[in-house]
């Protein structure tokens, strides 16, 4: 628990540490990664649109901290598996996305595209859901088989990240 803790508190200090530079760098690049006021837009002021960038590599940085230090404390274990090597894999396609369509503004089909690949890269490694519990009944799980499993883990790439891309263009995220 404390390595987990540990790894979170160091995420968020790098993500700190990384924002404001990132925030200054987007400011300098300008064209896509600065958000103007106007239109459907709510910001009053221009507002940078780099902040999955320090989000990026806080997450990688401790997930390999994390990941070496329980390599350390645990020589003989399999630490690095197909599954880790997945979600960094997804983790790093999800955030490209993300940064080329703050960049250039991707259609809709591309960026689904792109969660789609993730997806896939995630199934590939074996990372899926493989069941639903039942929040009613305590210990009822429905276990998927393979289709259901993949549809399932695509769905669930697809909705939590269009809901995040929904939400980041407001003022304080």
């Amino acid at each position: 628990m404390i390595g987990v803790v540990g790894a979170a508190l160091l995420a968020a200090l790098i993500t700190m540490f990384l924002t404001p530079p990132t925030r200054e760098w987007c400011f300098r690049v300008g064209g896509g990664l600065v958000d103007m006021p106007g239109g459907r837009r709510v910001n009053e002021e221009p507002m940078p649109r780099g902040g999955g960038i320090p989000i990026f590599f806080g997450f990688m940085v401790s997930a390999a901290l994390a990941i070496l230090v329980r390599q350390l404390r645990l020589p003989h274990a399999h630490v690095w598996t197909p599954q880790v090597t997945g979600v960094l894999l997804g983790t790093l396609c999800i955030t490209l996305c993300g940064f080329v369509d703050d960049l250039k503004s991707l259609s809709p089909k591309l960026q689904i595209l792109a969660m789609v690949g993730a997806s896939l890269i995630l199934i590939a490694f074996g990372v899926r859901v493989e069941g639903i519990s039942n929040p009613f009944k305590t210990g009822e799980w429905l276990a998927l088989n393979t289709l259901g499993s993949g549809l399932i883990t695509v769905f669930w790439v697809l909705v939590v990240t269009k809901t995040v891309d929904a939400i980041d263009g407001l003022d304080g995220l």
